[in-house]
């Protein structure tokens, strides 16, 4: 008899927002591509930017667009005839990002409904907000913390003493938090719930997998909200958290309904020869941790030439026999998601059993985001076209370059100039595509950017980078083709480098 796994819902909502995160306002139009305002200022802030249009200045934010226009034009030269569309790994890869998208935005449908917040318990959190608490806490692993939490039942007028019998530190970490600090959502919760006073014992609160904490408060200061700008920044962070709170119930609530009497049965020998095979290739085999997710592209070689294993039993899940080479073609478009990436070795399988768990929950959660039509939204297509792109405009410049190299007129140095190749090829798209090209200036204007560099990632999905890599496709700072989107005030363009430069 194969063990029997309940889908159970546990979800840390981390980096899905209720928010909308795609604007109408399309920035730039070219033919039947589009990009966003969201995408632009996306592709600007959430990924670093070279050195030459770093800044916030009208004229980085004109390089920046240039760049991503040719993006576009370098994506539809190399065309549906691209050598990538016969890669199984790619097409895999586009449609896992594609799904991502999806699950995010049948969160955003299903769970981010306006709700009428009551206003009598926005006053009382704000006024709850204005607590500072200096905490003692331990972090805690699943043991530790199933036994406080049986001491604190059997002794609930000790929790103090019990606290300071754990002596897991030489000394007891503190540390000070405010309502707007980013702190675990359940321990946030948990410390704006209700009034604490000093000496009071919380938890253990269940921060994520396999990680708690146990706290102590130590002191309470008041730090009263002193301006009107401060009040309304203060009670729009408690309207988001409140929302967020209830966001995550309904997603709770969807997920059950979705997975209810669902459960999952392993194959222990097959499961076992699979677990140790995705060690053997992505885990650090001296500590057993996943040292960096492993990249979509190191799945190719997942089980490949494991012919003897491919058509055995892994699992059986809803009267359905999941077979070894089914469950490799799901985790080509949808890696493996550890949910404790650092781990004991006698923890691994088991860590793995659960990481299957939640790629076969998404399964779920994908099929109802199709059913759903969520595939045929303008978000989903943007986004997915976004990445999409981006890898076909980086083949069509190599495929470029390596044409220009093995012609004997090709001069190296050329590469290094001011005005390079890649620049004058540029140029010739422009004015090739110049007349479906259009521009919204007005929109263009009023963005505004940072000048800090910024590497941002989700966790606890498949896929981390939130936006491609900023495209290496020329220093173009004049606007000098296409046509206004709309009659507005033109930017005051800077003359483009030319070869004399």
């Amino acid at each position: 008899m194969m063990p029997r796994y309940v889908f159970t819902v546990l979800i840390f909502v981390l980096s899905i927002a209720c928010t909308n995160q795609d604007k109408s306002d399309i920035l730039v139009k070219i033919g039947d591509r589009e990009i966003s305002i969201s995408e632009f200022t996306s592709r600007m802030e959430l990924t670093p930017r070279p050195f030459y249009c770093r800044g916030s200045s009208e004229g980085d934010k004109i390089i920046a667009l240039n760049a991503l226009i040719a993006e576009k034009l370098f994506a539809i030269e190399e065309g549906r005839q691209s050598d990538l569309y016969k890669d199984s790994l790619f097409i895999a890869y586009i449609r896992g990002r594609k799904e991502q998208y999806m699950r995010e935005e049948l969160f955003r449908r299903m769970a981010c409904r306006p709700s009428e917040l009551d206003s009598s318990e926005i006053a009382a959190i704000m006024r709850l907000s204005c607590n500072v608490y200096e905490v003692e806490f331990y972090k805690l692993n699943d043991d530790q913390a199933e036994k406080i939490k049986r001491d604190f039942q059997k002794r609930p007028q000790e929790k103090s003493a019990i606290f300071n019998k754990i002596d897991l530190t030489d000394k007891v970490p503190l540390h000070t938090v405010e309502y707007k600090d980013p702190e675990y959502p359940a321990l946030h919760h948990a410390l704006y719930s209700r009034a604490w006073e000093t000496g009071d014992v919380i938890g253990p609160v269940r921060l994520r997998e396999t990680k708690h904490m146990v706290l102590r408060i130590k002191r309470v200061l008041f730090k009263p909200i002193v301006s009107e700008t401060e009040y309304r920044q203060r009670r729009s962070q408690v309207i988001e958290r409140m929302v967020e709170k209830e966001s995550n119930v309904r997603w709770n609530r969807f997920l059950s309904r979705l997975m209810h009497q669902k459960s999952i049965r392993f194959n222990p020998q097959v499961t076992f020869k699979v677990a140790k095979i995705y060690a053997q290739q992505f885990m650090n085999q001296t500590d057993n941790t996943l040292s960096q997710p492993p990249e979509q592209k190191d799945f190719i070689n997942f089980l490949s030439g494991k012919t003897s294993i491919m058509d055995s039993p892994m699992f059986e899940l809803d009267g359905k026999t999941w077979k070894v080479k089914d469950f490799r073609r799901l985790v080509l478009s949808h890696p493996l998601v550890f949910r404790k990436p650092d781990m004991a070795p006698e923890e691994y399988l088991h860590q793995f059993k659960l990481a299957v768990i939640d790629l076969m929950k998404d399964y779920y959660v994908t099929r109802e985001a199709y059913a759903q039509k969520i595939d045929q939204s303008d978000f989903i297509v943007r986004q997915t076209q976004m990445w999409e792109d981006a890898f076909l405009a980086r083949r069509h410049r190599q495929r470029y370059i390596d044409q220009l190299k093995a012609n004997k007129k090709f001069d190296p140095e050329r590469m290094k100039s001011r005005y390079t190749y890649i620049d004058a090829y540029v140029d010739s798209l422009q004015s090739k595509y110049s007349s479906v090209i259009e521009i919204n200036y007005a929109a263009l204007k009023d963005i505004r950017l940072s000048n800090t560099d910024f590497v941002s990632l989700q966790q606890f999905v498949p896929y981390s980078k939130i936006v491609p890599e900023f495209p290496p496709l020329g220093i173009d700072n004049k606007l000098d083709f296409g046509k206004s989107m709309k009659i507005a005030g033109l930017l005051n363009p800077i003359s483009k480098k030319t070869n004399n430069q």
